[in-house]
């Protein structure tokens, strides 16, 4: 039995709303989170991008872009991983989770999260799919975080003008051959002149 088009047309009203309303989800859910869509059909190597993962390096949401343009807008550092890491997901069926530095469209740098995962249909990659996210912050936070750790693991020292003393970690102070002053965890001080008598 055939539908009228009277049928039809509340069908694909309702579809289009329910599609609407999904992307509207979608879109809620990317700027809680900050991740951004994107696909690439292996046959014509022609990428999608959501909106939100245009935002993230500044592109324009209307434009058509290529795969040489996401490739561009990686540093060129970065740039021959994420080549490579497509590269091997369409020969390969190969995914990847990459962190790399990006170019925004306004020339500043950061740092970019890119999922790629692939659809393989008979042995052959036919799609990617995946997502990017702005991971600037966390990364400079993590950055700062191991550079820390190191500081504290290799130990510290400060110079006090006032008082003419070295004041020093406990890890510097075992580096250097002292035995440990001042409570544990507290710098200890060391006066001009101590001698140094390093253990073997």
């Amino acid at each position: 039995m055939q539908q009228s088009d009277g049928a039809v047309r509340p069908q694909a009203a309702r579809a289009e709303t329910l599609q609407e309303r999904n992307a509207h989800l979608l879109d809620i859910i990317a700027d809680m989170t900050g991740l951004g869509a994107w696909e690439l059909a292996v046959d014509s190597m022609t990428p999608l991008w959501s909106s939100h993962a245009r935002r993230i390096f500044g592109m324009d949401p209307s434009a058509l872009i290529m795969l040489d343009d996401i490739l561009a807008s990686y540093a060129p550092e970065a740039r021959p991983i994420i080549d490579t890491a497509f590269r091997e997901a369409v020969a390969n069926g190969k995914g990847f989770d990459l962190t790399l530095p990006a170019i925004h469209r306004d020339g500043s740098r950061l740092w970019v999260r890119c999922v790629g995962d692939p659809e393989v249909v008979d042995d052959r990659t036919v799609r990617l799919s995946g997502a990017v996210q702005d991971v600037t912050q966390q990364y400079e936070v993590n950055l700062r975080l191991q550079r820390a750790s190191r500081s504290s693991f290799q130990g510290h020292w400060e110079y006090d003008f006032g008082t003419d003393q070295v004041r020093c970690s406990a890890a510097y102070q075992q580096l250097l051959g002292f035995a440990p002053q001042g409570e544990a965890g507290e710098p200890g001080a060391l006066a001009r002149g101590d001698k140094l008598t390093v253990a073997s």
